[in-house]
């Protein structure tokens, strides 16, 4: 199969064009959308011969406007073809916002989105393959709301999303489309306080839950006591058995890092992570990320008497 051929998808209804050739059973084609997909070649047929128009999709042109979501800003992800998504943001507000979403990738920054987006419209960030999490980027977002009747400037609502194995574990079928959905930002209501001639802040709601669910320590004991977190999957969550070895991953090494930045805010000495012997993958990355930290001073293997040879001890600065 050569570079440019015109191709149809034998069992998605997508056509596009050849823009890579992986290896001698796989290519690049770069559907009518503009996203790359590698895909078998015995998965393609060359156009030539068929109908040249484009398949027609079934139900609305966008079938996100029937998930029936509440106000607020979401990412959406849309299952695509095998285990690839399409990622779209989406405005659920009754006003418009203007939009930056960026996405972290090899150590840059790139822009994704930029521009202003209407009520109820979507719009596709990009499209990722399940089957990797590891090698999907972060996104950042960076939203202003045009609201035109607020007796405060509107705040800049900004936003951070990375890859949650969790987020994946519920789907919602519309028509023949699948989809997984995650809120961002909620609807913000005025405080019972205020009068009804005053519109809150925006991101009012957003600071007051932020600020209830990392509620400040009141620190009693004169010593830090040693903080010991154990990374076992089953042990973080009940629904481990359904995750695959990179969902499983992704997930303990978000414990982590979660646990880990806990630990800096809260100036702890040390702390232990227990991660287990097994193949080592574990043990590996949170090393990988203790190595390049500027927030501690060393790390070692913790008691070989108390955790075996399956557990590191980190010691912050």
């Amino acid at each position: 199969m050569n570079l440019n051929a015109k191709v149809r998808f034998l069992d998605e209804p997508l056509q596009g064009t050849v823009t890579r050739i992986v290896d001698d059973k796989t290519v690049g084609v770069t559907t009518d959308d503009g996203f790359e997909i590698p895909v078998l070649i015995s998965k393609l047929v060359y156009a030539a011969g068929f109908d040249e128009q484009k398949p027609v999709r079934q139900g609305k042109p966008d079938a996100v406007a029937e998930l029936d979501l509440p106000a607020g800003l979401f990412i959406i992800f849309e299952l695509r073809f095998g285990s690839y998504y399409y990622v779209k943001f989406v405005n659920q507000f009754r006003h418009n916002i203007l939009l930056t979403a960026y996405k972290f990738a090899d150590g840059n920054h790139s822009l994704s989105l930029s521009g202003e987006m209407k009520p109820s419209e979507s719009l596709v960030l990009d499209n990722l393959d399940l089957a990797e999490p590891s090698k999907w980027p972060v996104y950042y977002f960076q939203v202003l709301q045009c609201i035109d009747f607020s007796e405060k400037l509107p705040q800049v609502f900004t936003s951070e999303f990375r890859y949650r194995a969790t987020d994946f574990m519920n789907a919602k079928k519309v028509g023949t489309k699948v989809f997984h959905h995650i809120q961002l930002q909620q609807k913000t209501l005025a405080p019972a306080t205020e009068t009804t001639n005053t519109v809150a802040d925006p991101l009012m709601a957003i600071r007051r839950s932020m600020a209830e669910a990392k509620p400040k320590e009141e620190i009693r004991m004169v010593e830090r006591p040693t903080e010991t977190i154990d990374l076992h999957i089953d042990k973080l969550t009940d629904q481990y058995e359904s995750m695959n070895a990179g969902e499983s991953l992704a997930y303990q090494v978000q414990h982590f890092e979660i646990a880990f930045e806990k630990g800096i805010s809260l100036d702890y000495e040390r702390m232990t992570f227990i991660h287990g012997v097994g193949n080592g993958t574990l043990k590996y990355e949170l090393r990988k990320r203790l190595s390049s930290s500027k927030q501690i001073k060393s790390f070692r293997d913790a008691q070989k008497e108390k955790f075996g040879y399956g557990a590191t001890e980190v010691f912050f600065k």
